[in-house]
């Protein structure tokens, strides 16, 4: 993940750390609106700690009608919001996981132009912080062509107004 690259699988919500771990994560920063909890701990305990990672599917997850996040009419723009402020609140707690975290930030923000707008876009506080902490030509020179394959790709899924659901949304 120290590369930029995200974990093969991810944790299951059930998370399990090493009081050590923990100890160098927490206190956690504070988001309005959304939960950025789960994600934030996830990536930076694998970005921050010698952990392993398997390649098998160790848990399932039960989908029904009353997930809190999965049947959402906004949850793609939730997620996209999601991935917008774990990113910055990484890049600004861990710098040495920020080749991963950038890619997260750019990856939500293409998701949310794609799914609002702009105007939206600027409203978060943690769009404003991240840009201000990373005015560099080198993070727009590195980060446009992940901007615009998102920006496609989110695009390609979208049909009219909803999106195509992720084949790994299977409701048991």
């Amino acid at each position: 993940m120290k590369r930029g690259h995200p974990p093969a699988e991810a944790i299951p919500c059930g998370l399990c750390f090493k009081r050590e771990t923990l100890s160098k994560i927490l206190p956690m920063p504070e988001s309005s609106g959304v939960s950025i909890s789960d994600n934030y701990l996830k990536y930076a305990a694998i970005g921050l700690s010698p952990g392993l990672l398997l390649n098998k599917c160790l848990a399932v997850q039960r989908i029904h009608d009353h997930n809190t996040y999965t049947f959402r009419q906004d949850n793609q723009r939730l997620r996209a919001e999601i991935h917008v402020k774990t990113g910055c609140y990484l890049q600004e707690c861990f710098p040495e996981i920020g080749l991963f975290a950038d890619k997260l930030f750019v990856k939500g923000v293409a998701e949310m132009l794609v799914v609002c707008n702009f105007k939206d876009l600027l409203q978060l506080q943690e769009i404003r912080q991240h840009l201000a902490r990373n005015v560099r030509f080198t993070f727009f020179l590195l980060n446009s062509l992940k901007f615009l394959y998102h920006c496609v790709r989110f695009s390609l899924l979208k049909v009219g107004n909803s999106f195509v659901k992720p084949s790994w949304h299977i409701k048991i």
